[in-house]
């Protein structure tokens, strides 16, 4: 059985004034991403070292590569962890020492956020209604509902682009995989009725030749 592109995971390593995360409660948001809204892939951000201005287009996968384990779990999948350095993790004494897959340092939040997170947010509602009771503490303005509550919130992403999920910070990577897994068995039943269809079509074209 064929297996679809890798589903890329963008952890946003970011959020209001500490890298504390016991607060907040483990829960996730289903994102409403449409055509209209863009795509990941849409969007640039720039190497941590600052040596170049990366197309996330570069994470785009071709939509029918690789195969699938015997079990039905996916083998092979291209997943990646995008990380995005902001302000208030370097205040909060948070510092990430893994640079390969992190990005520079640039707001997720205000009138100077980046193209990337406006696009998330526009489509994935907060996971959580919580925030901190004392907004003089947040630095960023304008406040707006949508916005990055805090340090490592997680945003999983589509192979075309499309976020998919929203999960409050203290959700683990180990408990984001069953939502990996679900959302890959139904990506590849749509992708496979694809390449039945294009194989039906394909097959009708000789038979007329």
């Amino acid at each position: 059985m064929r297996l679809v592109s890798g589903l890329v995971a963008v952890l946003l390593c970011c959020g209001v004034i500490s890298s504390e995360k016991s607060i907040y409660p483990k829960q996730r948001a289903d994102c409403s991403c449409t055509a209209e809204h863009g795509s990941l892939h849409d969007h640039h951000a720039m190497l941590l070292d600052g040596s170049r201005n990366v197309s996330l287009a570069e994470y785009r996968v071709p939509r029918h590569e690789r195969t699938q384990g015997e079990d039905g779990r996916p083998a092979g999948l291209r997943f990646r962890h995008l990380g995005f350095s902001d302000q208030p993790i370097r205040s909060a004494g948070a510092r990430d020492k893994r640079r390969d897959s992190q990005r520079a340092e640039g707001d997720c939040n205000g009138e100077n956020e980046q193209s990337l997170f406006t696009y998330l947010k526009s489509c994935c509602p907060p996971a959580s209604d919580m925030i901190v009771d004392d907004k003089s503490s947040l630095y960023w303005k304008p406040l707006r509902a949508g916005d990055v509550r805090w340090n490592f919130e997680k945003f999983l992403v589509d192979p075309e682009g499309k976020a998919v999920v929203r999960f409050t910070p203290p959700v683990e990577p180990a408990e984001m995989e069953p939502v990996i897994e679900e959302f890959l068995r139904k990506w590849n039943v749509k992708v496979q009725r694809e390449i039945s269809a294009m194989e039906d079509l394909l097959s009708d074209l000789m038979i007329e030749q």
